[in-house]
């Protein structure tokens, strides 16, 4: 308990610091905060590169530290003056590793890393030892059958936001790759139509808004939903109007049990193709929630761009 009350302090702290900061400059004075709060200092440098600080008897004796020396020759210019050649490109070097690379905007991080920490807790100790033993138990050619079914029940999100974002041509292998898989791959159990139109488009609102010009608004960790933004927050709704199984008790706009049930089942299907991916991504990150924000951010601006 009194490490949760440290934790939920410290959050708060976090979170009070960046909304102030949010409120008071600019989306890039608060990147700059959030940029470099998790730099190592000094000391963990030297533990990280191996390095060790130098030996009080390599000190240079007071008695020579002043000594004036000669400018080396191959630093002097045609009129005598010292002039490092070399100082315009260490200037450009430096200038490149103080830009600060664009980042969405976070300010309820403290709030969101709350999130993130028991999605975390969630995912490795509940939700994926249940997929790895689903996995095991059956076979992966009925788990592709699962997954093929739930991409073709869910043609209708895809196919509605390539017309909203005027790719008729994936608008069109949409409904093709619908009629092809309903039919000749029995409810979309098989994917005849992949040879001939390809695979799915991943297409949903949060792009489509995205694809018109509205900005991300700021991140959010959703609990067992994972990283988002306000934006796409706004999309997942919409989506959901979209989705068939929103419609099995003819009221869409009604939360039941069996919906969150069957959509649950189709996440988990997903995740027992992905079983140790998380933890490799985790394993690579000084810092798994940043890792993770940026990581997804960067990949929703390329499906936005494409």
């Amino acid at each position: 308990m009194r490490r949760a009350g440290i934790l939920i302090l410290l959050g708060g702290i976090v979170w009070l610091t960046s909304t102030t900061a949010a409120t008071a400059g600019s989306h890039a004075d608060l990147n700059n905060i959030f940029s470099k709060s998790h730099r190592a200092s000094d000391n963990e440098q030297f533990e990280t590169w191996g390095a060790q600080p130098a030996y009080e008897g390599d000190t240079v004796p007071d008695s020579q530290r002043y000594q004036e020396t000669e400018p080396l020759l191959w630093a002097q210019n045609d009129n005598g003056a010292a002039e490092d050649e070399f100082a315009d490109e260490w200037d450009d070097e430096w200038d490149d590793e103080d830009e600060v690379a664009e980042e969405i905007p976070d300010p309820l991080m403290g709030l969101n890393w709350l999130f993130f920490q028991f999605n975390d807790k969630f995912y490795r100790y509940l939700w994926e030892p249940l997929a790895q033993g689903y996995g095991f138990v059956v076979p992966e050619p009925a788990r592709k059958g699962v997954r093929n079914f739930f991409s073709n029940l869910t043609t209708p999100i895809r196919l509605v936001n390539c017309l909203l974002q005027g790719k008729w041509d994936d608008a069109g292998n949409e409904t093709a790759r619908f009629m092809i898989n309903t039919t000749a791959g029995v409810l979309g159990f098989g994917d005849p139509a992949l040879e001939d139109y390809g695979p799915p488009k991943d297409e949903d609102f949060g792009q489509t808004l995205g694809y018109w010009g509205l900005n991300d608004g700021f991140f959010l960790t959703l609990p067992f939903i994972g990283p988002s933004s306000l934006r796409d927050g706004i999309g997942f709704v919409a989506d959901g109007y979209l989705h068939p199984v929103s419609y099995l008790d003819g009221k869409p706009y009604k939360t039941k049990w069996y919906k969150i049930a069957i959509r649950g089942f189709e996440r988990f299907n997903a995740t027992s193709f992905q079983i140790g991916e998380y933890d490799k991504l985790k394993g690579m990150a000084l810092d798994p929630y940043v890792a993770i924000r940026n990581a997804w951010w960067q990949n929703r601006q390329k499906k936005i761009a494409e």
